[in-house]
């Protein structure tokens, strides 16, 4: 069971996960994202709490039907299950896929930037597949990661793997923010 003692949030609970599987596997490939899955619906029997976006995604039937046959192509039931609820309320730019990124950024320091962005897109699909979240997703990991690596908070390095269009809004967001 991936319920925590500790545990004080449905973020932390559902990090812990990400970085279990990165201390067994790299977190780049099917199996990874789909240990991920398996444990976030392990831990979706019995949550303290979770926002709308990810409980629609984890007790989504069709998921759970499919969670009972074992957890291979799981990540990809829940980024179908994502893109659902998103579409049936019109939105799912939540914050949820977004507190996880620090265990994204932690599970990767060994990987490539490419591959670190890729996995931050994947794993923010898999509850949360507004453009926006995913974006944040991406954006966030970076700022985590460098500060782990340089010890620098830089907020732009992410955007270099963003569309042009994409980058162009979230520098006008972030240059916002900073004024």
């Amino acid at each position: 069971n991936w319920g925590l003692a500790g545990e004080w949030t449905d973020d932390t609970a559902m990090s812990y996960p990400i970085l279990h599987t990165a201390t067994v596997e790299p977190l780049w490939g099917l199996i990874a994202f789909d240990k991920i899955a398996a444990g976030w619906l392990d831990w979706a029997k019995k949550p303290k709490g979770s926002g709308g976006q990810t409980r629609a995604v984890l007790l989504n039937e069709d998921v759970q039907s499919y969670a009972h046959e074992g957890h291979f192509g799981l990540a990809e039931e829940l980024a179908k299950a994502a893109t659902l609820a998103h579409e049936r309320m019109g939105k799912s730019g939540g914050n949820g896929s977004l507190m996880r990124t620090g265990a994204v950024a932690v599970g990767t320091l060994h990987l490539d930037d490419g591959s670190v962005a890729r996995i931050a897109e994947i794993i923010g699909l898999m509850t949360h597949p507004d453009p926006d979240a995913v974006e944040a997703c991406i954006i966030w990991t970076f700022v985590v990661r460098r500060a782990l690596q340089e010890e620098t908070l830089r907020i732009g390095d992410g955007l270099q793997y963003l569309t042009a269009d994409r980058r162009v809004l979230w520098e006008e967001r972030i240059m916002q923010a900073e004024t």
